[in-house]
């Protein structure tokens, strides 16, 4: 969508580090699997080498066999996505449950006290303070939380499969959105009002009243409590009581996001190798079986994947992904209100709540909350972003997808030659605006380099071109190949072309309709006829007529004389000037384009 909305530079570069965000998804919910997985094989004093290590292997061990799981299809992967999905409810289900059933005394020494309408009050402000793991505030929460509910954009994957997809992705959007954020209120809520912050697990403190003087502040590792809602990262399975089943939810949904992400992610590679944007990568676009599986993009996504399980900091990680959807979320946001802003008629919004500005306002929010999360990471992915851009900005595919870029230049151009009407001419501001009679610009080049020295870029320049009893429909064919030709050659005109019943009436309508508005030819130049003598009296009529009809239209005049002539059409031949502009744009796109050699 980026890429159709803000051209291939932009759509490049996000869709790499979109397509990067949910690979590392994979790594951040494996890495959570894994630590489970790891603190159930201690409990029963089993291991591998060591904590981090077994982490990782765990970790690669569920990456390859849900890699291979999605080898089996979309069908089956959902299929268990709905399986896991009612586990997760079934978890979801069992805290709130629980927290009705009145605690031990044993639970009540590890945080979990009951209903309280004060420790409801107390937990509801925010007291962010040092941990284990350092010093925690707003938007260390906000980088936890934000990843847990990127998947809102998954609804775009299903795009061909919806009957009515203009309507139900935003709804489904919103709906999904709304019922992830309420669910994580309620839990926040029920845990919040049935749970202390701190607690040092021991049932004498409890009895005797100093069960969170443990707490200290500043944080202290030797004294910290151990229980409590900031301190036990299992406090829903003592809230649950039945902690099989909240392990079993945690399960089930880090093996469902990385499933999905597993399944998308190469989707999104697939898509973008296709695009013929950046070289050598078309090897991973190729799809496989009647679903078009990108099994080669698989296997890449899993390495990047396996890369990022390898690292000890998880936080980091969080981080990493956290920006890379932000700056995903920022480019989708811009791409709204840039198709907007150009007023693009290929941009048609039926959301009823859509608003352009609230879509800018967004985009500068998610920029702001990138470097606000994680300054360090925010850089790593703006020069990730910005090196791809350069690239294919630079290098400049030929593919033409009607982006709002493209309207905005008409947009642009259009209020530039409005505006130029009423700026009043003065001679310090002059330029001149030469009128060619080149015919066909290929067989006249001297008269097209001349004019162009005298422009020089700066000034407008129109290459006209009259065909005595030609048909109209030549026109599209010839504008193609001359245009073709002035990108090869490095010139800066147009080509404006007449069919007319003769040279006179042709040259005559150049005079008086090239150009618009300010932007017309004040200047005629044409070449000068060498052999009068053999010349018949017609045409040297009508050469002395366009002469006369130049002067009298204003204009200024230049006949250029070369001894040689300027006219080569016995030495062109347009077809196979027809060839190397054919020849040129095909060696533009090998540049960008893999050949598909496996």
């Amino acid at each position: 969508m980026i890429a159709r909305s803000l051209g291939p530079a932009y759509g490049a570069a996000i869709g790499v580090v979109f397509a990067l965000a949910n690979v590392i998804n994979i790594s951040l919910n494996l890495q959570g699997f894994a630590d489970i997985v790891v603190g159930l094989m201690r409990e029963h004093d089993q291991h591998m080498l060591n904590v981090v290590d077994d982490t990782r292997i765990v970790g690669v061990i569920a990456l390859v066999l849900l890699t291979l799981f999605t080898f089996c299809g979309m069908v089956v992967a959902s299929r268990l996505k709905s399986f896991l999905l009612v586990v997760v409810v079934a978890g979801i289900l069992a805290v709130i449950i629980g927290s009705i059933i009145p605690p031990t005394l044993e639970q009540q020494a590890e945080g979990f006290v009951g209903y309280s309408n004060a420790l409801f009050r107390e937990n509801f402000a925010p007291a962010f303070q040092e941990d284990k793991f350092g010093k925690q505030s707003f938007l260390t929460a906000f980088a936890v939380f934000f990843p847990s509910i990127s998947g809102i954009l998954a609804g775009t994957s299903m795009t061909g499969d919806l009957r009515d997809p203009s309507g139900a992705i935003p709804k489904g959007t919103i709906v999904a959105t709304l019922i992830a954020s309420t669910v994580y209120l309620i839990l926040g809520w029920v845990s919040g009002s049935v749970s202390l912050r701190h607690a040092s697990g021991h049932v004498n403190d409890l009895l005797i009243g100093n069960l969170t003087d443990c707490h200290s502040d500043p944080y202290d590792a030797h004294t910290a409590c151990h229980h409590g809602l900031i301190n036990d990262m299992e406090i829903m399975g003592l809230i649950a009581h039945w902690r099989w089943i909240i392990v079993a939810a945690t399960f089930a949904a880090t093996v469902s996001t990385s499933l999905g992400c597993i399944h998308f992610a190469p989707k999104v590679f697939q898509a973008l190798c296709r695009d013929h944007i950046f070289p050598y990568i078309h090897f991973f676009g190729k799809g496989y079986g009647h679903h078009d599986e990108p099994y080669r993009a698989y296997f890449l996504s899993m390495l990047i994947a396996i890369a990022f399980l390898m690292s000890p900091d998880i936080n980091f990680i969080s981080n990493v992904v956290c920006n890379c959807f932000l700056m995903t979320y920022a480019m989708v946001n811009y791409a709204t209100f840039d198709a907007s802003f150009s007023r693009s008629p290929g941009w048609r919004p039926t959301f009823k709540y859509y608003n352009m500005w609230l879509s800018l306002v967004t985009c500068i929010a998610c920029l702001a909350f990138m470097f606000c999360v994680d300054y360090q990471s925010a850089i790593i992915v703006f020069v990730l972003a910005g090196v791809l851009w350069l690239y294919v900005f630079y290098k400049k595919p030929e593919v033409n997808w009607g982006t709002s870029g493209q309207a905005n230049v008409y947009r642009t151009a259009l209020k530039d030659a409005l505006q130029l009407l009423k700026i009043q001419d003065h001679v310090k501001n002059y330029r001149p605006q030469i009128l060619v009679l080149t015919g066909l610009p290929c067989v006249r080049p001297a008269l097209v380099y001349m004019a162009g020295s005298i422009t020089r870029a700066t000034g407008l320049m129109i290459c006209g071109h009259v065909m005595v009893g030609e048909p109209i429909m030549e026109r599209a064919v010839l504008e193609q190949e001359v245009y073709r030709w002035f990108r090869r050659k490095k010139i800066q005109a147009f080509y404006e072309y007449i069919s007319s019943s003769s040279t006179l009436e042709g040259t005559r309508a150049l005079i008086q309709t090239s150009g618009l508005g300010k932007l017309k030819p004040n200047i005629l130049m044409m070449g000068y006829h060498l052999n009068w003598t053999n010349w018949n009296a017609a045409s040297m009529d009508e050469y002395v007529k366009v002469i006369h009809d130049t002067f009298d239209a204003h204009r200024g005049l230049i006949i250029l004389c070369a001894t040689e002539g300027f006219d080569l059409t016995e030495a062109v031949n347009f077809q196979e000037i027809v060839t190397q502009n054919e020849a040129e744009v095909l060696g533009r796109k090998r540049t960008f384009s893999f050949q598909h050699i496996f």
